[in-house]
């Protein structure tokens, strides 16, 4: 179904698409249903051991005894080997009312048995013993490797282990619960040293434990557990925020251009290394915000709310399959504190001209509820320097002067209620608008071969405005050993654009004068349900999701005749644009010793349809694919580990790259969409390797299938631009990161990246392009102070000559240095750096074609200074809520 901002349909049609939609929510609604009452259904029919209530008592009874007088006393049936239970002798337990649960419990105290209900049954079996891994190094005075000291592990005054460092003070002892311990470490001519810790994950990675010289008395020391910088889960990549120096003093985006496979351009635009795009969650739910919004938002999020950040390079089936993307989820502390605390920031940057920006947010938390509202605006002016040549049998030469500014407002408000523990429900909404402009001056000459043909001079004047509202809401619901979720999403984006420019062929002394108009309404709808059920041995995820796609284009192109412009027919059109997808998935992950595995299926189905009105071209097809994913993870040691993953991705054009409309620069220059451009398909294994949580390494191999991208052609003096499907690219690469903090002052993190191209054209006269790259980067945050509060950035990378389809890249780098201080207890902090010291940010390349070969060097105005200020008011340990919405479909209207 088509729908369009200019026309009315009959009421059978909105009759039937009503029905449709009224069907589609009740099949989703009777699924999970029936999934949860499937679910709860074995624990409604039985009795409750954690209710159920008996009296017993022993005096130098077995455990069968026990067993035999509660079969009597209640309807449950026990199950269980009788050698072992024969082999629970001498229970004493006084005679008292209790639950089953407690005198189960109480029974089986101090035995290698564990009890768990299935309906009226109750199995008693021996208890699987998980093993955890203690890891730490001791030292001497002058911080130097201690070897063979004696490393013993103690519970509740009992020895478990003992074990000896080796010749670089290096121990590593194994535990087999989840508790606290007491570390005793000792060392001939060394005062021991104890501490306390405590085991709470599969490897514990300690601080340096150091040894004094021996002075005739024992001294203490206290030591704490950390995680290493680097981790990695079955489809993640870990980094632990907590334990860097990036975590004082800065906001999300500074975290993000230290954390490993991360890059972020000077716009904020975030990168994984090897992807084409990257979505950003926070605590798991995808955020709806795109370029400059997104990065107001990330900017947003203080460094010392962060836990962690994660990577994920291969998104696993519960998301989409869209685009050869990655994921980043900030994981943000847990907020148990209640009342208000808010931020306000303040900015500005100095390049050619001066950009301002402020932001404000208030947080609000409670037992049960939990509330954020953020406010962002921001005025920006840049110089912008483009040429662009193009040399073959016609031939030119462009060089646009260019300045932007940029006025954008908005408003996110965040809900999120508790009533009780198995359930929550929130509600998401953000407003934006913005004001944007560019003033432009060409001037481009054209050749006939060696021969100068003419040239043209155009002034232009760009003005666009832009309202676009989020609306999310989520429910999630908690059953006995499953989570049940819903969501709801909607988005509408109304960009209007409005360009004026004036030709003069400086030749012939004629002057053309144009006015165009064009108005865009995009409309996204979508509903998802997901289910997450632990199982003994497998966490099984299993979702359906819909979601509409409309848009709906006007453009005019008009002629100034006589002091009054004239719609030129042929010139203007309308394009109506209609989507639906359906998706379905499951996975399955699963640990066992070592080792870890997660399998998964997506399957979306897409409808498509795209109508022009104007010339009655109408476009419809429909598809539909499976996209499989697999992950398998080996932890070899504490300090080794080893994992290889498998994922299939689909790059649906977003709606610009299918509208056929000419957007005019000038009367011999435009680009358009096309509307037969069809999606594309990516093929990834990555292997991935981490040594001692700071060495991450990634070999990885990507196979893009009908590829598209936009290609520019010269017929004359006509310059045209438009996407096609022309080439086919195979990328293998490596990708190193190395996390360091010395002297616990000097945190370093490094990365060296090469990639290998292939690329196969397969029409439209392209010279498809292969080679190698190599990217390196340099991030360092010194602390200067004893506080703490002043810390040094220095910060380079570089990008060597690169090539990718048929474009070849030269090289790019970044020098950035500044300052992060932070006054009165963190309340006030300031940030002050200057990016491109070296003004070496340019984009500059060619792309290669059968007939001709066009050359570009443009530079976007990259050398600045930035300064900002951040005023922290109220309770700062309140977090506020930051619950977000999956509904990544909306960069698709971008």
């Amino acid at each position: 179904m088509i729908f369009s901002a200019r026309r009315q349909y009959p009421v059978p049609v909105c009759y039937t698409l009503f029905i449709r939609m009224t069907r589609i929510r009740q099949l989703f609604f009777l699924l999970f249903l029936t999934g949860a009452l499937l679910l709860s259904a074995g624990s409604l029919k039985a009795q409750d051991i954690n209710t159920h209530r008996v009296r017993i008592g022993l005096k130098g009874e077995n455990l069968l005894r026990a067993i035999t007088e509660i079969e009597k006393q209640s309807s449950f049936r026990f199950y269980y080997r009788k050698a072992e239970v024969e082999a629970v002798k001498e229970l004493t337990i006084p005679a008292e009312n209790r639950t089953i649960a407690e005198t189960m419990t109480l029974l089986l105290k101090n035995t290698s048995l564990s009890f768990r209900q299935v309906d009226n049954n109750i199995f008693i079996e021996k208890k699987q013993t998980e093993v955890f891994q203690v890891k730490g190094r001791v030292t001497g005075p002058a911080g130097q490797p201690i070897e063979f000291a004696a490393v013993s592990l103690y519970a509740d005054q009992q020895l478990l282990k003992t074990g000896f460092t080796d010749t670089s003070g290096i121990f590593q002892l194994t535990a087999t619960e989840k508790r606290k311990y007491r570390l005793h470490v000792s060392a001939l001519g060394m005062d021991s040293a104890d501490a306390i810790i405590t085991i709470a994950e599969p490897v514990t990675v300690l601080q340096d434990v150091s040894l004094k010289l021996k002075e005739g008395q024992l001294k203490e020391v206290t030591i704490t557990g950390n995680k290493p910088l680097l981790e990695r889960k079955t489809d993640r990549l870990i980094y632990n925020v907590e334990r860097s120096i990036v975590a004082q003093g800065g906001d999300g985006l500074d975290v993000l251009s230290s954390t490993p496979l991360i890059r972020v351009d000077e716009n904020g635009n975030v990168f994984i290394a090897g992807k084409s795009s990257v979505a950003v969650m926070v605590n798991d739910r995808l955020i709806r915000l795109s370029g400059t919004e997104l990065a107001a938002f990330i900017r947003s999020i203080r460094s010392e709310n962060i836990s962690r950040i994660e990577v994920i390079t291969a998104p696993p089936a519960k998301y989409e399959a869209q685009g050869n993307s990655g994921l980043v989820n900030f994981v943000l502390k847990k907020n148990p504190y209640s009342g208000w605390s808010g931020y306000l920031t303040a900015g500005q940057t100095q390049a050619t001209y001066s950009t301002y920006g402020v932001s404000g947010g208030l947080n609000y938390g409670a037992e049960k509820l939990t509330a954020s509202l953020k406010l962002r605006g921001w005025n920006s002016q840049k110089n912008v320097d483009e040429r662009y040549v193009i040399q073959g049998n016609s031939s030119s030469s462009s060089h646009d002067d260019r300045y932007d500014t940029d006025s954008t407002r908005g408003m996110y408000i965040s809900l999120d209620y508790k009533p009780n523990e198995r359930s929550n429900a929130g509600l998401v909404y953000d407003m934006g608008g913005s004001h944007s402009g560019m003033d432009i001056i060409n001037n481009t000459d054209y050749y006939n071969g060696m021969i100068y043909t003419k040239s043209l001079t155009t002034g232009s004047q760009h003005r666009s405005r832009d309202r676009a509202q989020t609306l999310n809401a989520y429910y999630d619901l908690k059953l006995s050993k499953s989570k049940l979720s819903f969501a709801g999403n909607f988005y509408d984006n109304t960009p209007q654009n409005t360009v004026d420019f004036r030709t003069k062929d400086l030749s012939t002394d004629q002057t053309d004068t144009v006015r165009t108009l064009s108005s865009v309404h995009y409309r996204i709808y979508s509903g998802q349900a997901d289910l997450t059920s632990d199982l003994k041995t497998i966490k099984l995820e299993t979702g359906l999701k819909y979601t509409s796609f409309s848009n709906n284009s006007d453009i005019g192109y008009y002629d100034l005749v006589q002091g009054n412009y004239q719609q030129d027919p042929q010139r203007s059109n309308l394009f109506d644009y209609a989507e639906k997808n359906y998706a379905a998935y499951v996975s399955a992950d699963k640990n066992w010793g070592k080792w870890s595995a997660k399998l998964g299926m997506r399957y979306e189905y897409a409808e498509v349809e795209g109508y022009s009105p104007s010339s009655g071209d109408r476009n419809k097809y429909k598809y539909g694919r499976f996209f499989p994913s697999a992950y398998l993870n080996w932890q070899i040691s504490a300090d080794h580990q080893l994992g290889v993953n498998y994922t299939k991705r689909i790059d649906r054009p977003n709606f610009r790259a299918v509208n056929p409309f000419r957007w005019y620069t000038n009367p011999y220059s435009y680009y358009s969409g096309n509307p037969q451009l069809q999606p594309s398909y990516n093929h990834n294994v990555e292997f991935n390797y981490i040594f001692r949580g700071k060495l991450a390494a990634s070999l990885f191999y990507q196979r893009m299938v009908n590829g598209y991208d936009q290609l520019s052609f010269l017929s004359g003096l006509y310059e045209i631009s438009t996407f096609e499907n022309f080439y086919n690219q195979y990328n293998i690469g490596l990708q190193l990161n190395y996390t360091e903090i010395f002297f616990k002052r000097w945190e370093l993190n490094s990365a060296l990246s090469y990639q290998h191209v292939r690329a196969e054209a397969n029409t439209f006269g392209v010279e498809a392009q292969s080679g190698s790259s190599l990217y390196y980067s340099l991030f360092n945050n010194i602390v200067l102070n004893k506080a703490r509060t002043l810390i040094l950035l220095v910060n380079y990378w570089q990008n060597l000559p690169q090539r990718d389809g048929n474009s070849y890249y030269k090289t790019r780098a970044n020098l950035t240095i500044g300052i992060k201080a932070s006054f009165w207890s963190k309340k006030l902090q300031v940030n002050f750096n200057v990016n491109d010291i070296l003004r070496q940010y340019l984009s500059r390349g060619t792309n290669y074609y059968q007939d001709n070969v066009q050359t570009f060097n443009n530079y976007y105005d990259l050398r600045k200074s930035n300064l900002s200020l951040t005023w922290n008011f109220g309770n700062d340990k309140v977090k506020g809520a930051n619950r977000k919405i999956d509904f990544s479909e909306k960069n698709r209207s971008q």
